[in-house]
């Protein structure tokens, strides 16, 4: 069973050094049959975290997925206690994400399921409230959810190595859609809502493709 974990990334060369050197070596020593994708996306717009995991998944086939951001590192028996996890179909696993009730950070789930939420909205620019719509497509869609170590954790540091993420670009014009608006749809809208803006509308070009290490791959984008 082939395990695809797909990061999205721009401008984040001392942390993905740091992913490449520290954690793909335990990533690889507990999880077999891995690929890691690092999705690139070039400079130019405002930085799209779901549509370039959308990408990752578009272009690299497994059974089970992970999304996970570069500035996240697991400590070995976090790989060995959590990353391992069984998930059956219709679950999403939230191994590291927000106290805010979303589904960011490092999330684990099965192909049938990302594809049954047609994935990450692709019109999120900027950061935030892309992990809060799918959580709100998990929810829909009544998909299990379970999570484990939430980023309000004060033991989090016995889990994961984790660099500030700031310099983020700042993009806040979905956040009342996903907090406030969401809810008020009719479960009509919502479904047209959600094959409308997924996998099944990817827009990108893909600009190159190159390998990092060994299982380790990069797709540079332009979208």
């Amino acid at each position: 069973m082939r395990t695809i974990i797909i990061i999205p990334y721009r401008d984040r060369q001392e942390n993905l050094e740091y992913f490449l050197n520290h954690s793909v070596p335990l990533l690889k020593k507990y999880i077999s049959n891995i690929k890691i994708v690092v999705v690139e996306q070039v400079p130019g717009k405002l930085f799209n975290r779901g549509l370039m995991l959308n990408i990752g998944f578009q272009e690299v086939e497994g059974e089970n997925y992970f999304t996970h951001d570069v500035d996240i590192n697991p400590l070995e028996h976090t790989i060995k206690d959590f990353y391992n996890k069984h998930i059956n179909e219709n679950d999403i696993m939230g191994i590291y994400t927000s106290q805010c009730n979303t589904l960011g950070g490092i999330i684990k789930f099965k192909k049938s399921t990302f594809i049954n939420i047609n994935g990450f909205p692709n019109n999120f620019w900027g950061w935030g409230c892309e992990d809060k719509d799918l959580q709100n497509r998990a929810e829909f869609k009544k998909v299990n959810i379970t999570k484990n170590i939430l980023n309000n954790n004060p033991n989090k540091e016995n889990y994961f190595t984790i660099f500030d993420d700031g310099g983020r670009e700042m993009e806040i014009s979905h956040s009342n859609f996903v907090y406030a608006q969401w809810k008020n749809l009719s479960d009509s809208d919502k479904e047209i809502y959600l094959e409308n803006n997924g996998l099944t509308t990817l827009n990108y070009k893909k600009i190159k493709q190159e390998t990092l290490m060994e299982d380790v791959i990069k797709i540079t984008v332009e979208v």
